[in-house]
């Protein structure tokens, strides 16, 4: 009887110690589904976020890059198109494309809070020295980069390029003007007593080939320069003063702009009009980030 017993007890702990092995098994094999679920969040989250983002600047044709002591603004103006409405349709595709039951998709305001796509300001500010460049409003018919004339002293140098979609049939004479524009009033040299001197480049192409430097130096933006470039019922004009040294208005004509802005510092940061904000609903996986 004894030896049964002891049989009973052997069987019984083998039976204990096969269950506990199964269970730690499968509370092993739990963890590890758990982490390759959170792992396949995490990659749709990234891919996600990529997605809404490319697509919301190649909607708005910008590109932005930023040097070392500059940024460079890569732009086509007007849009085209009526931006804001294309903001809002897009909204509600995120919502029924994008935005599945796991996923959620958010655009936020400068202060974190949801906001409308059709809400988001036509600017992008270089902080902490409020340098904006910004639009009218998302239709970009007119351009602004406002320099606070408390920073000044932080801002290098600017130079613009315009590439113009169609052949322009100008030509570029001896003192950098063309046949198709004119300056009015002209730019001054910078003297004694100039309390706002900037150095600025301005240069025009078009797709013949065509090539030709406006501005290049420094001038004088205490008082007011304007640039006005017409054919026919097309025309461009910027004016260019202190704080805003360009304000560029186009009618009925389209242009590829490039726009640096060279500082006396790196220490800045590029502050966008949003952020966009995609988590996974049901795991501890997100990313916000500017737009």
């Amino acid at each position: 009887m004894a030896k049964g017993f002891a049989i009973a007890i052997t069987v019984t702990m083998i039976l204990v110690i096969m269950l506990l092995y199964m269970q730690n098994f499968s509370s092993a094999q739990n963890a590890d589904l758990n982490r390759i679920a959170q792992l396949l969040a995490s990659e749709k989250v990234i891919h996600t976020w990529s997605d809404v983002n490319d697509d919301f600047y190649k909607a708005a044709n910008l590109r932005i890059e930023r040097g070392y002591m500059n940024v460079t603004f890569f732009d086509s103006l007007p849009a085209g198109f009526n931006l804001g409405e294309f903001l809002h349709l897009y909204g509600i595709f995120i919502d029924s494309k994008y935005e599945t039951p796991d996923v959620d998709i958010t655009y936020l305001d400068e202060a974190g809070k949801p906001t409308d796509l059709r809400l988001l300001p036509a600017k992008i500010t270089i902080k902490p020295y409020n340098i904006v460049y910004y639009y009218d409003d998302w239709s970009k018919h007119e351009l602004f980069v406002k320099i606070p004339e408390e920073n000044y002293s932080i801002f290098n140098r600017t130079i613009i390029h315009l590439n113009f979609s169609e052949s322009l049939e100008c030509t570029c004479n001896d003192d950098q003007q063309t046949k198709c524009a004119k300056f009015d009033p002209n730019p001054k040299d910078c003297k004694s007593g100039t309390t706002y001197c900037i150095n600025i480049t301005l240069s025009i192409s078009d797709a013949s080939g065509f090539k030709c430097t406006v501005l290049d130096g420094a001038y004088d933006f205490d008082s007011q320069i304007k640039w006005n470039f017409h054919i026919g019922g097309e025309y461009l004009q910027i004016p260019m003063r202190m704080p805003i040294i360009i304000d560029m208005r186009l009618q009925n004509i389209h242009v590829n702009t490039s726009t640096t802005l060279i500082l006396n510092t790196n220490d800045f940061y590029i502050s966008y009009p949003a952020q966009l904000s995609v988590s996974a609903v049901n795991y501890n996986t997100s990313r916000i980030d500017n737009v």
